[in-house]
């Protein structure tokens, strides 16, 4: 969640929660006045263990993502200008970088763009960040943040190259 005034008030409703023992419910309840989407689910006949290291995805293939042109489906213009991107899926930035650059470049100078992303199932943060660069241009706020035990990590609007 972006920094700003949702995530302001969810940390309000959570602090007085902080030292005092919830169950999965009540935690949920309270997170649900800010995020409507969120369901915790806890299954107490689970001999399951915490995972000490982040599953991670498996390494894309270069030539599957090639084949697909990572993802990008379709660049079309209608005849009042306006271009349609279609993307299906966000491979890795390395993989999908040339064929975002020719998306976006083919878009230039529209004077609307369309981002279909209907069928996308989603995949790497830093290819978004790369999109939002396209579409928001520069700023100073960050799109996304993972809190590892050990450390964080951040995705910022990656400022497109002069096309």
């Amino acid at each position: 969640m972006p920094a700003g005034p949702r995530l302001d008030k969810l940390l309000a409703d959570l602090a007085p929660l902080r030292h005092t023992p919830v169950t999965p419910a009540e935690l949920e309840a309270v997170c649900q006045r800010t995020v409507r989407h969120l369901e915790l689910h806890v299954d107490p006949e689970s001999a399951a263990s915490p995972d000490e290291e982040p599953p991670g995805w498996p390494p894309a293939d270069p030539e599957a993502v090639r084949r697909k042109a990572a993802g990008l489906t379709s660049v079309s213009r209608r005849d009042d200008g306006t271009c349609t991107i279609k993307i299906d899926s966000l491979e890795p930035l390395p993989l999908a970088l040339p064929y975002l650059d020719a998306a976006f470049t083919l878009a230039r100078h529209a004077p609307a763009l369309i981002l279909d992303l209907s069928d996308n199932g989603g995949g790497d943060p830093a290819t978004v960040a790369a999109i939002a660069g396209w579409l928001l241009g520069e700023t100073t706020r960050p799109l996304s943040e993972v809190i590892y035990r050990d450390r964080r990590r951040q995705w910022w609007p990656r400022t497109p190259r002069p096309t």
